[in-house]
């Protein structure tokens, strides 16, 4: 999605209010999509496998305040990851089709044409 997205709201809710937007916004993030209504109008957010997340508190003579920020990296389709730079490393051979050596397709391992040559 090119086209910037965005919406605010600010108001007063009671406490139950409160715990309500907060337990479907949690809910939201576990089920997903992620979708923020208000006056006719609606965002909706893709989760990202990862997030970046700051939280902060602060409390005054009589006040209290709890602020969260939370951003993440919408996911990308055409590029397939798995887990952190898209590197795996392991002793087990995935299912699928054994890499190309110089370009061309070929039945034998890299490491076997390295053992050969």
């Amino acid at each position: 999605m090119s086209e910037k997205q965005k919406l605010e709201f600010r108001g007063n809710a009671t406490a139950e209010e409160l715990k309500g937007y907060l337990a479907a916004l949690a809910e939201s993030f576990v089920s997903g999509p992620i979708v923020l209504e208000s006056e006719g109008r609606h965002v909706v957010l893709e989760m990202g496998a990862y997030a970046d997340f700051e939280i902060e508190a602060e409390q005054k003579k009589d006040k209290a305040k709890v602020t969260i920020d939370i951003s993440w990296r919408l996911p990308t389709p055409a590029v397939a990851t798995t887990g952190n730079g898209g590197l795996r490393i392991s002793s087990t051979v995935p299912d699928a089709p054994a890499a190309e050596v110089h370009g061309a397709a070929s039945d034998t391992t890299a490491e076997e044409s390295a053992l050969d040559g």
